[in-house]
Order: structure tokens, then C-alpha cells, then sequence
């Protein structure tokens, strides 16, 4: 497997880390993992990241203050299969009747192919979203045992805008997704992922947002 990004820049919804910035942060490799292959180093400063991480986000950044390991993140890949940007959480919304919980492990299952339960969940905080009336509820998920994921029940209908979710999947070593599997959905994201280590994860959030 070799992935590469895209050489055009979108400076509209992506944000990019000149020389000096990424120096001066001292960020670590950082590593790239395509379904089905293994992982690819990777240096973090040469991805753009995308800017639909909204400012709620960098709220409860310090979620993730005192984890250790890494954190897996979605990659969006444009149609000749180069990548676009990442995201720095795992995003989305629920589905009518559908819990907070039960919508961030339905992301993860759809984005990151781990098959993880409500006993993953180390910490939870619900904070207000950019738009009056939204929610956003903010979970960083430990899995123990790094499993494909498995179909599970999904709710039919259209994304609730107003109740949004934000996790952070932290794995102890970047080798713990190799058997990952996404299960069946139409999102996109999630084919590719990158691999950023905590401290680099909350820099990045710090920095951009």
C-alpha cells in the first residue's frame, strides 16, 4: 500500500502545517492504515487536516489530557483515491430515537471498524454547539480488545442536526487496528485512517481550533 494526498490544497474546508509550524510542535510519525493492508508511516505535518473539526471541539480537548497511546481518525480520500484531509474525532449525529451512545459506537463501527460496547466509554461531557439549540456529546472510547466491527441495529431516517456526537478512539499501539473492519454504510470516511499519537492529537486541536 502506498497513499499519498492530494497535490492540489483546499484552503476553504482544509487546513494545512507549513515547515517551521510542525518543527516548532515537535510532532511525532505518525501512521496511515488502509483496510486490509498494513500500516504506512507517515509524516503528520504533510496531511491537511479538515476544518469540519468545529470550535466545540478544541472545548473538550482536554478529555483526552493524561490518556496515553494514539488516536484513530478518519481519512477522506477524493475519487482518484489520494487523501483529501482527516478529521480530528470521530463525528456525526444520532438518528431519530437513537441514544448518544448508541450513535458514537454506530460511528465508529461505520468509520473505524472496531467493533466496541457502552463498557468502552471512559468519559463523557455534553457541551453546546456552534447553533443555538444543538448538543454535543463528546466521548473518548478505550476498547480492550480490539475487534472487527459487527453489524448492530441502526434506526431509520434522517440525521437529528441537534444532537451531534465527538469520540476519540485510543488505541495502546498502532498495530491494535490492523484487523479492523468497517462494517457496510454509505459514509465515506473511513477506508484510510491515520493514526496520531495523544499528545500530537491534542496539539493539532490546539493549534487549528
Amino acid at each position: 500500500m502506498s497513499l499519498s494526498v492530494k497535490t492540489k490544497k483546499d484552503l476553504k474546508y482544509t487546513y494545512y502545517l507549513d515547515t517551521f509550524t510542525a518543527s516548532s510542535l515537535k510532532l511525532t510519525t505518525c501512521y496511515l492504515h488502509k483496510e486490509g493492508s498494513e500500516l504506512q508511516p507517515f509524516p503528520v505535518e504533510k496531511l491537511p487536516v479538515s476544518k469540519c473539526f468545529h470550535t466545540y471541539g478544541a472545548s473538550v480537548v482536554d478529555m483526552l489530557k493524561g490518556q496515553t497511546g494514539y488516536v484513530v481518525l478518519p481519512v477522506y480520500l477524493d475519487k482518484f483515491g489520494n487523501i483529501s484531509d482527516y478529521q480530528l474525532a470521530v463525528t456525526g449525529s444520532c438518528l431519530p430515537s437513537e441514544t448518544d451512545t448508541a450513535a458514537s459506537i454506530r460511528e465508529n463501527h461505520e468509520e473505524i471498524g472496531c467493533n466496541i460496547t457502552s463498557e468502552y466509554i471512559s468519559n463523557s461531557r455534553t457541551v453546546p454547539g456552534v447553533k443555538p439549540g444543538v448538543s454535543v456529546f463528546a466521548k473518548v472510547i478505550k476498547p480492550t480488545n480490539f475487534a472487527p466491527a459487527i453489524p448492530i441495529p441502526t434506526p431509520q431516517g434522517k440525521d437529528d442536526r441537534n444532537r451531534k456526537i465527538l469520540s476519540w478512539l485510543i488505541i495502546n499501539t498502532p498495530s491494535d487496528i490492523l484487523n479492523r473492519k468497517r462494517i457496510s454504510s454509505t459514509d465515506k470516511a473511513g477506508q484510510v485512517v491515520v493514526i496520531l499519537s495523544v499528545s500530537d492529537t491534542i496539539k493539532l486541536i490546539q493549534h487549528f481550533f
